[in-house]
């Protein structure tokens, strides 16, 4: 998923730097401001995957789904939680300035958030963490 994110943010237009902290947690600043509004999203997940060998990505229509020739099984695409990641790049990509944070293993404990370099954050205005609750809904305040 890193090297995705690093190669997709890179060929985005505007001006932007990517960097890591020690624990693997990736910084995005696009642009340059005073202040900046930032977006945060975890890029691990729930559920795990172990593909079987054969594993396929088919992508239809509507639908984009992992399945197994040889076992004749439907199988986790690992898109779980991607949603927060979505929503990141997409205002990466339509948003100037902006900061983003990709932040790994949150589903085990808040692991990567806890590494967090918080001097990234001293001219950030306000902060949005865009998941999801279940399959049905997007989550947008806390309580």
């Amino acid at each position: 998923m890193m090297t995705f994110l690093c190669s997709y943010i890179k060929q985005l237009p505007g001006n932007i730097s990517v960097s890591k902290d020690k624990f693997g947690n990736l910084y995005v600043i696009k642009g340059e401001a005073e202040t900046y509004p930032c977006l945060v999203s975890h890029i691990d997940q729930v559920s795990h995957c172990n593909h079987s060998k054969d594993f396929k990505a088919v992508e239809t229509r509507e639908v984009i789904f992992g399945y197994s020739p040889k076992h004749k099984r439907f199988e986790n695409l690992g898109a779980d939680d991607k949603n927060g990641v979505f929503i990141c790049l997409e205002c990466l990509k339509r948003y100037d300035p902006m900061k983003v944070v990709f932040f790994r293993e949150e589903e085990t404990g808040c692991r990567g958030s806890s590494e967090a370099v918080m001097s990234f954050f001293d001219d950030v205005r306000f902060v949005i963490q865009p998941d999801r609750k279940g399959n049905s809904d997007l989550i947008t305040n806390i309580g």
